[in-house]
């Protein structure tokens, strides 16, 4: 079991806490605590407890399951990107910050950039303990939000390999345009 930097769960536990009522009437007793407690940013928490707050919240939203979870990853994009100042995600450097933001936030797994084209990557995720479909979502947003944030359009973007079906490693499949 791995671990997840506060900073992560802040945006579902917001969500939650503007839904308390319904939110407690579903987390597990031992999870409620998330409801009331501070959360902060630089501690660490048990990942699995985050899987089950986003899974309450993800059910708590309206309309298609995968597109909220692809909204939560794109807002957390947003979120790292107003709580750690003028970070700009470059998507097209392997030293870029999305990167390096995956190693602060997760105690587990390892994230990488594998350039194809001047206008296509694969992303790649490996050894990441917690994996699950829903984090493969959030995870497809995210990096869209990321290349949306670097004024990239025409974006495409798609999981090709995933560790839950055998693979060695998560890879998503990314291709753009320059905007201009």
């Amino acid at each position: 079991m791995g671990n997840t930097k506060g900073a992560t769960l802040l945006g579902t536990v917001k969500f939650l806490r503007r839904h308390r009522d319904a939110a407690y009437a579903l987390l597990p007793p031992e999870l409620q605590r998330y409801l009331r407690d501070e959360i902060r940013p630089s501690a660490w928490y048990p990942t699995p407890h985050f899987r089950e707050l986003l899974r309450t919240a993800v059910s708590l939203c309206p309309g298609d399951r995968d597109a909220a979870l692809e909204s939560y990853g794109a807002a957390g994009a947003r979120e790292h990107v107003a709580l750690y100042g003028d970070l700009i995600f470059n998507l097209t450097e392997s030293s870029g910050q999305l990167f390096v933001l995956w190693s602060m936030q997760h105690d587990t797994g390892s994230m990488s950039l594998v350039m194809k084209s001047p206008t296509s990557a694969n992303v790649e995720l490996r050894d990441f303990e917690d994996r699950t479909r829903d984090f493969c979502r959030v995870t497809t947003g995210y990096v869209r939000e990321g290349l949306c944030m670097n004024d990239f359009t025409d974006i495409a973007i798609a999981e090709v390999e995933c560790a839950l079906d055998g693979a060695d490693r998560c890879v998503w499949r990314a291709s753009w345009k320059r905007e201009g």
